[in-house]
């Protein structure tokens, strides 16, 4: 079921197979100020409304003569579209109410009711409409969230295990399946396997004290090949019915360890990468620096054995708040990754992208950390020149005399320079970036001819079009604007922007042409 197109609240469909009520009905809703339409059977009811797509809401008769009656209709409508149907029926028999409420909820209206309980009715049938698609888009969203967290903890590397006081297993996503042991004699009783003993008794400690457990590494097997595990253990919030419970993350970091080892092995080979490294000890200080290093910070070895790395090459200004993350993570012994403007020996800068990986023992211990950079100095120029385009663009745009609108694929504004908010100033209150409440202000006999032309040269792929039509400003009153509108396109010839540059007219004759 899809919403309707060009959706107006007050456009209304009516339903009604008398002549005289029909008419009565209609002069109540257009002094209301809604746009009424009206058929006379239930198959034309179908047929138009499932045509046309653009009614705020539906006024029904149950009683259509010898077609198909009212509530069919609404079936029909319903299956294709979701709006909101008010019943309209001289009968108030309690089986004639309970069928209409079967097919909607939006109420239900007795023929020669007052004026004002009619327009009461179709506000509040509005109502319920939008607060029920309101509630369709929360909870879209909230399966949406939902079902993109269950996708992560299916796929996630990591291990993660609700676990009760009784040190049994609540929750488990498929990894930790490998880490448990099911009782065959009770299939709910699921544990940590016995090789995870000591993970089981940090368990019970969180359990009792209510206090997190900080990373810790598991060896386990004696084996020329051992596996490594790190874990986390924080107490959760469960029901009553639970009681206390922890969540319990366990990852297998053997590969991370053999990866360290074998940077630890190969770290000689860096001496002939292309790449700048930096091999420092524990406390941060160069033990060693590759040739490439060499060669573009100008510093030799000899002079800068025993320094930090920061407070040699980012000049007189470091970024505190970057060393601070750094150290951070480095302390946490976890890899650092990112981008820092250094400097040369002879005060030169340069921009590097590097990550700084801890190495450490087989006891978990850091013993040094190797820095691998890479010199990005001309990228940075590159979007700096960007940057600087952008910002020169905007002050042009902004400088310019002529109202600028840029709208996006789907016709919402995006940008107005301030001379297009000079020119066509928006009431007091209301914004019109990311909407498109512009075409609130088209003249009533503006819509029907301006908006057809403006899709057909859209549909067309023109590249330019020129539009003279009536707008209304925050004056009520309508006035002349022309707008020369420039189309752009992406390769499959779908529209991505468009830009318009607007002015207001003075001196205009209606009967000139004022659509090209």
């Amino acid at each position: 079921m899809g919403n309707p197109t060009n959706y107006r609240e007050n456009r209304v469909l009516l339903v009604e197979d008398e002549a005289v009520l029909a008419l009565l009905t209609r002069r109540i809703l257009e002094r209301a100020g809604y746009e009424v339409v009206v058929v006379t059977t239930g198959e034309k009811a179908v047929s138009v409304s499932l045509d046309q797509r653009d009614f705020g809401l539906i006024l029904m008769d149950i009683d259509l003569g010898s077609g198909i009656d009212g509530t069919e209709a609404a079936q029909q409508i319903l299956q294709e579209i979701d709006i909101p149907i008010l019943f309209l029926s001289s009968h108030t028999e309690p089986e004639i109410v309970a069928k209409t409420e079967l097919i909607t909820n939006y109420g239900y209206v007795v023929k020669n009711s007052s004026p004002t309980v009619l327009l009461a009715s179709m506000k509040m049938a509005h109502k319920l409409h939008v607060s029920f698609l309101e509630l369709q888009k929360a909870e879209d969203t909230i399966t949406l969230e939902r079902d993109n967290l269950l996708a992560i903890l299916d796929g996630s590397p990591i291990a993660m295990l609700l676990i009760r006081e009784t040190c049994q297993v609540l929750q488990a996503n498929p990894l930790a399946s490998s880490y448990c042991w099911y009782n065959p004699a009770d299939p709910s009783d699921i544990r940590l396997k016995p090789e995870f003993a000591s993970v089981e008794t940090d368990v019970v400690t969180c359990l009792r004290s209510g206090k997190a457990i900080p990373a810790r590494e598991l060896k386990l097997g004696h084996s020329s090949a051992p596996s490594y595990f790190r874990y986390t253990i924080s107490p959760v919030h469960r029901d009553q019915e639970s009681g206390p419970t922890v969540l319990l993350t366990l990852e297998n970091i053997s590969d991370i360890r053999a990866e360290q080892e074998r940077i630890l092995t190969l770290s000689h080979i860096a001496e002939n990468s292309g790449s700048m490294v930096i091999i420092t000890d524990k406390e941060g200080r160069i033990e060693w620096v590759n040739e490439a290093f060499t060669d573009l910070t100008g510093y030799q070895l000899p002079e800068i054995r025993g320094e930090f790395p920061g407070k040699l090459l980012q000049g007189p200004d470091p970024d505190p708040i970057l060393n601070k993350l750094i150290f951070d993570r480095l302390n946490a012994g976890l890899d650092f990754s990112g981008d820092i403007l250094n400097f040369t020996k002879n005060g030169t800068p340069y921009w590097i992208s590097m990550n700084i990986q801890p190495v450490k023992d087989p006891s978990g211990s850091i013993q040094q950390y190797v820095s691998v950079q890479h010199d990005i100095t001309e990228q940075k120029r590159i979007e700096n020149h960007l940057r600087d385009q952008q910002e020169k663009t905007s002050a042009v745009l902004k400088a310019m005399s002529q109202g600028i609108a840029i709208l996006g694929k789907d016709g919402e504004v995006t940008y107005v320079n301030p001379a297009y908010q000079r020119a066509f100033p928006v009431p007091e209150g209301k914004d019109i970036l990311g909407t498109t409440n512009y075409l609130e202000n088209l003249h009533p006999e503006e819509g029907p001819r301006l908006l057809p032309l403006i899709y057909g040269a859209i549909q067309e792929q023109a590249t330019t079009a020129r539009f003279i039509y009536r707008y209304k400003n925050p004056d009520g009153n309508y006035h002349w604007r022309e707008d020369q509108v420039t189309f752009f396109y992406d390769d499959q010839g779908k529209l991505t922007e468009s830009f318009v540059m607007a002015q207001p007219i003075t001196l205009f004759e209606p009967n000139d042409i004022y659509f090209e």
